[in-house]
């Protein structure tokens, strides 16, 4: 994920992002194929989607993301290290690296991932409608009312109505602080089952359970003791997903440790 980082990346997440599923439906006049409008209803459904791809969130490097990029840089080629060590000159340079690969651009902005669309029923009739769902996984900061004018004003089409679907949004949860005792417990812990790992902040882009933890404390913490690389996060959910024999065993190792040192 890291051009030129030869050690291991032992991530803990200080906070997951939010959550908003958006249907957009698009309005045309139905009829005959024969006799089209210059722009069907399935042409206006996908000039939208089309903008809200072309036209990002725009990134940030100030979150738990860009957080945990500061701190790998003792461990990155020189080059590397320069810019970070410099963001105030290279911030923007940095971000469009950054965005370049699809893993690290979630670090750093509210993703856009139109996931389903739909319209018509024959290939000779004009549909009246035409809809796509777009789903929306939101960094800290970004709220959903945020988000929804922004996919307003990037579609500007008033013959695509914006609504939420599947329930209402949520917003990142609260980030927890890494000088925390718990990351700092978690960071002992790593060092002694996987010493060769740089441990870092970061963010998780996906929704786990851990949302719910917020209701009794004030600083949830995220890590797994996975070790992937680009290739094994492909395989996530899909075929052939699986963790080596010596990871199974690191696991063990990590989940006995944290007990044991948790309960001292």
């Amino acid at each position: 994920m890291i051009p030129g980082l030869q050690r291991p990346i032992a991530q803990i997440g200080l906070s997951e992002k939010g959550y908003l599923t958006l249907l957009l439906t698009a309005h045309a006049k139905g009829g005959h194929s024969s006799m089209p409008p210059p722009q069907t209803a399935v042409g206006k459904i996908g000039c939208a989607v089309s903008r809200l791809e072309a036209q990002q969130m725009p990134a940030s490097l100030d979150g738990p993301g860009g957080a945990g990029f500061r701190a790998l840089a003792p461990a990155l080629p020189f080059a590397m290290r320069v810019v970070v060590a410099n963001e105030w000159l290279f911030g923007p340079l940095l971000e469009r690296q950054l965005a370049k690969s699809r893993e690290t651009n979630a670090l750093i902005r509210t993703t856009t991932a139109p996931t389903l669309i739909a319209g018509g029923v024959k290939d000779n009739v004009l549909p009246s409608e035409a809809t796509a769902v777009v789903n929306f996984r939101l960094a800290p900061g970004d709220t959903v009312e945020q988000v929804k004018a922004h996919v307003k004003a990037v579609i500007a089409d008033e013959d695509v109505s914006i609504e939420e679907h599947g329930g209402p949004g949520s917003t990142a949860t609260p980030v927890a602080d890494a000088r925390g005792p718990g990351f700092q417990l978690l960071s002992q812990v790593i060092g002694r089952v996987a010493p060769d790992a740089v441990v870092v902040p970061g963010l998780v882009v996906t929704a786990t359970d851990s949302r719910h933890y917020g209701r009794v404390s004030d600083a949830a913490y995220r890590f797994a003791p996975v070790r992937m690389d680009g290739a094994a996060i492909a395989r996530i959910h899909g075929v052939n997903e699986r963790i080596s024999i010596q990871n199974y065993g690191e696991m063990i190792a990590f989940y006995t440790e944290f007990v044991t040192q948790a309960t001292r």
